[in-house]
């Protein structure tokens, strides 16, 4: 048997919004009656019966009404609304996924005027509350979207000003999100970690291998605004990776470690490799991000090949002699010492060979000619033999002369 009376149980089913408002305010006052009267008792009775059987009735227009009573009970119990919490959230996060638009609107509006009431008592309940604010964030409703970004900006507040949230039992839950591919869901994770990273007093890089990646994998999207808020936190996370640089080269050298941090991580060990990583992959994707999006041609990703020795491929030339490594790396000439040429061509002023060996080098070098005549060799005579030269004259020959 309900607590409430019968008028204002038929009122909170009608079709009209003012009406279901109207029976909504009367709870309120009637929980107010009660939280005077310090009869917590009947509350509780009446959360139960809004939540059991008006809230999952198979009429519309009944479970919003039932929403905004709920909602309008937490209005009532103003500072002692935190302890009613376990009682008044589970059917309003579960009408957050609700087949009807209209009433995940109506979800929105009740989680938003309870959280603005509890306010730091919603923190306890946080991972739930995320979950269902990142079901709605990739709504197709224009009016739940809205709401949602109400209710967001909402719980950012709540987090950012209590001090018993607990950052190490939420970045699971943000890191098992974060290779989604819905681009009003990743604005709505980046948002998120930007919030967490403007927090002082959470450290948020302490927990990067749970996000990190993911946010990489966001700097491809077509989307050029989300790409830029990525870039931005990305940023964010630099300048924190480098005050605590900064931080630990103010500290005098000690033989000790240093202590671990309460999250078990000692995050003064792990800024140099996380700082040069950062900065590294920070410089190449601002040069990456003024770009614009990738052509569709570089995004193909290339055939692999077939590896040497399989059916369809041949096996590499032999590298040419004196080249080394080097002949994977240059384009391939069609002589052997061309490809010296273009390798040792900056340093070849810096030596200085003979002439005749200059010249000879040179016509070497020359690429052979695609015809080329065929050379008759010359007839010689076996038996005749050249005349006999005395030691006087050989001695400084003008030049060699091979006689036919």
């Amino acid at each position: 048997m309900s607590l409430l009376p019968a008028s204002t149980i038929r009122a909170l089913g009608q079709k009209e919004y003012e009406k279901r408002k109207q029976a909504a305010l009367e709870v309120e006052a009637h929980v107010r009656e009660l939280r005077d009267a310090q009869q917590y008792e009947k509350i509780n009775a009446i959360v139960k019966h809004l939540a059991l059987e008006l809230a999952n009735s198979a009429q519309a227009h009944v479970r919003k009404g039932a929403l905004h009573a709920l909602s309008g009970t937490a209005i009532g119990l103003r500072q002692h609304a935190g302890q009613m919490l376990p009682q008044l959230l589970p059917p309003v996060l579960s009408a957050l996924s609700d087949p009807d638009p209209r009433v995940r609107y109506t979800a929105c509006e009740a989680l938003y005027n309870i959280a603005k009431v509890a306010r730091s008592s919603c923190v306890a309940h946080i991972n739930e509350i995320f979950d269902g604010l990142f079901k709605l964030s990739a709504d197709t409703d224009v009016q739940v979207q809205n709401g949602m970004q109400l209710l967001d900006r909402l719980m950012k507040d709540v987090v950012t000003e209590s001090e018993a949230f607990d950052l190490a039992a939420f970045m699971p839950l943000l890191g098992e999100r974060i290779y989604v591919s819905n681009p009003f869901s990743r604005q709505f994770l980046v948002g998120w970690i930007s919030t967490l990273g403007s927090v002082p007093d959470l450290d948020l890089v302490a927990h990067l291998p749970v996000f990190l990646d993911g946010l990489f994998h966001m700097l491809a999207d077509a989307n050029r605004e989300i790409r830029t808020q990525t870039f931005d936190a990305l940023n964010q996370l630099l300048r924190e990776i480098g005050e605590a640089e900064e931080a630990a080269s103010l500290l005098p050298p000690s033989p000790l470690p240093p202590p671990p941090s309460p999250s078990g991580v000692t995050r003064v060990a792990e800024v140099p490799s996380g700082a040069s990583l950062l900065r590294c992959l920070s410089s190449h994707l601002r040069r990456r991000l003024a770009q614009g999006p990738l052509p569709r041609a570089a995004r193909r990703q290339q055939a692999p090949r077939a590896p040497w020795g399989s059916a369809g491929s041949r096996p590499p030339p032999p590298p040419p002699p004196g080249s080394g490594g080097l002949r994977a790396a240059l384009p391939r000439p069609r002589h052997a010492l061309l490809l010296a040429r273009q390798v040792h061509h900056p340093h070849l002023p810096l030596l200085a060979p003979p002439a005749h060996l200059a010249r000879a080098g040179a016509a070497d070098a020359a690429p052979p000619s695609p015809i080329t005549p065929p050379i008759t060799p010359p007839t010689t005579h076996p038996t005749r033999r050249p005349p006999h030269t005395p030691p006087s004259a050989a001695a400084t020959p003008a030049a060699c002369v091979v006689r036919p």
